[in-house]
């Protein structure tokens, strides 16, 4: 098509390409709104190099978020000495993730109320800092948080406060450090005889392990939905929300990290060790993933088809906006159930290799 060769040459932008797309879509219509024989082939052939691109919804309105400097001058932050807890290897550098601060208190009501409860179980929560190896112009400030256990038993979330959005991640954390505490209070309960120390690392190991970690993570993300809408909370404005709708962009992916956890968390474990992959595992998560993501699919479709059909009889006249909602419902209806699972990992296998050094 004419259209399509216009935009690969930046002749139009998106937003040009998708309404010169929605008439000529709307031609293939016949007049009871149906679509015609082959209708979902030409949509397969001109909308799905661009697919991602049109399938975003609008992202839900909330405040802009406070800059670095501004979240930062609200905690305050007892300095330590540098702990190195992973490295992530970038074209010829290296880039360092150290822990480099403990939190000890946070102007934000929402953020002290973790600070708090986790302090009272003897969890540390520490600021941790991206940095290259070598030399470099460019300044690192952004980090993946993570829960960890010390050699000497102490439990550590590794996080940075001062990046946008941080207060759902925060509650991410806390509820991996919840589940391992209560691991380690039952162990307590069935053997007086074991150290702290013992007992720290006997329920990381635990709950380390691939069912547990998939049980974990839903908690997590549990924990994510049910804080994420707080408004009140400075610490909870982000540029682009996360997916919570069947019609955002990345919520299978999402919903479905737990499982995603699990099988990459047994294949890695699997490639380090002279152990067999646990197939019975693999097989019944994976066969959970691709059930919940049909699922999805299909809700995603029916979602964007009954707004079409909820607007053709409220107004006859909106044909081209039927036709758009019709034609994306049967883009989504053709998207690999795969790249819907796994998204954020082909995303990051693509793009980097990473060696954990400790933490997750």
């Amino acid at each position: 098509m004419g259209v399509i060769r216009q935009f690969d040459s930046k002749e139009i932008s998106v937003l040009q390409l998708h309404k010169r797309l929605l008439l000529y879509r709307d031609i293939i219509f016949d007049h009871k709104s149906r679509p015609v024989v082959g209708l979902e082939d030409t949509i397969e052939a001109n909308i799905g190099p661009y697919r991602n691109e049109l399938l975003q919804v609008t992202p839900r309105i909330s405040e802009a978020p406070l800059s670095y400097e501004a979240l930062l001058a609200l905690t305050k932050v007892q300095t330590i000495d540098p702990v190195c807890v992973r490295k992530t290897r970038h074209d010829d550098n290296t880039i360092l993730v150290n822990e480099v601060g403990l939190y000890t208190h946070c102007k934000d009501r929402f953020v002290q109320e973790f600070i708090d409860d986790m302090t009272s179980i003897g969890c540390e929560i520490r600021m941790v800092k991206s940095q290259y190896e070598k030399p470099c112009d460019v300044p690192l400030n952004i980090a993946d948080s993570y829960f960890r256990v010390s050699q000497e038993g102490i439990p550590i979330i590794g996080i940075n406060l001062a990046i946008a959005g941080s207060l759902t991640t925060l509650a991410h954390e806390v509820e991996h450090v919840r589940m391992w505490h209560e691991c380690k209070i039952e162990l307590a309960s069935k053997d007086a005889l074991l150290t702290k120390s013992q007992l720290a690392n006997l329920a990381n190991d635990f709950v380390m392990q691939p069912r547990q970690r998939v049980l974990s993570e839903r908690r997590s993300i549990a924990a994510e939905l049910k804080i994420e809408t707080n408004d009140d909370s400075v610490f909870n404005r982000v540029r682009k929300p996360r997916a919570r709708h069947i019609a955002e962009s990345g919520y299978t992916a999402r919903m479905l990290y737990p499982e995603c956890e699990g099988i990459r968390d047994e294949l890695h474990r699997c490639r380090w060790s002279e152990k067999s992959v646990d197939d019975v595992l693999v097989n019944e998560l994976m066969a959970n993933a691709v059930k919940e993501a049909l699922r999805n699919r299909k809700k995603h479709f029916e979602y964007y088809m009954n707004k079409a059909r909820t607007l053709c009889k409220a107004s006859p006249t909106k044909r081209v906006e039927a036709a758009e909602l019709r034609a994306l419902a049967y883009a989504v209806r053709s998207h690999n159930v795969f790249e819907c699972i796994f998204k954020y990992d082909i995303k990051r296998l693509n793009v980097i290799k990473i060696r954990y050094i400790n933490g997750r």
